[in-house]
């Protein structure tokens, strides 16, 4: 089977920006966990 680089090279740009999406949307769960036990801590 041969692919042509260019699929090659979208396959792997498709990982990365999934890979980034995941990232970015931990990390904005992440944050918002801080920020609400920040919030929740100063209201106790």
């Amino acid at each position: 089977m041969n692919l042509h680089p260019q699929f090659l090279l979208f396959d792997g740009f498709k990982h990365c920006y999934s890979s980034f999406l995941y990232c970015i949307q931990t990390r904005q769960e992440s944050v918002l966990q801080e920020l609400s036990l920040l919030f929740l801590g100063e209201n106790l």
